[in-house]
């Protein structure tokens, strides 16, 4: 599996749309194979999603990205897991080996579905929230808004995601 972090230094890219960074790397059975440092030939959103597209890329794991952009890379395919922060090399160890704790890589704001928060949670952040487990072996991910979790196998063992 290939998957994409935007990346800024030694950090998730707080905003995808204008970052030039891309680490990209190849994953496998908790593992990973390949490594490689790139750069975006264009600052298009569809000349991106192409050029992730061509490299093979599954999942873009990011910070904020604007809607084109979005767009752009789920019509290529691409899964977006966006609204993330933190070091590259702690969120990438969590993707490939413990599961994405997605409470704990979150830009700050983008957390919660508003149980926690006053006057309702009507916020931009409302169905980022959640996670997709797998029944069979409990590796868990974060929710990636607009795709049911059972349309996702698990990454460990195939097995169709669900819920939590």
């Amino acid at each position: 599996m290939k998957t994409a972090l935007s990346t800024l230094a030694d950090r998730i890219a707080p905003v995808f749309d204008v970052v030039d960074g891309l680490l990209l790397v190849e994953c496998e059975s908790g593992r990973v194979l390949n490594r490689e440092t790139l750069s975006f030939a264009s600052g298009d959103p569809s000349s991106r999603a192409h050029q992730l597209r061509s490299l093979g890329v599954e999942t873009l794991l990011c910070g904020a990205l604007s809607s084109p952009f979005r767009l752009a890379l789920e019509d290529c395919g691409i899964r977006v897991i966006p609204f993330l922060t933190g070091k590259t090399e702690e969120l990438l160890q969590a993707w490939v080996c413990e599961g994405l704790d997605e409470n704990h890589f979150r830009m700050p704001g983008c957390r919660g579905a508003g149980r926690n928060r006053r006057g309702g949670g009507r916020g931009h952040g409302r169905h980022a929230d959640g996670a997709c487990v797998c029944p069979l072996c409990g590796h868990r991910i974060v929710h990636a808004p607009g795709t049911p979790c059972q349309q996702l196998p698990c990454p460990r063992c195939g097995t169709a995601m669900a819920r939590h």
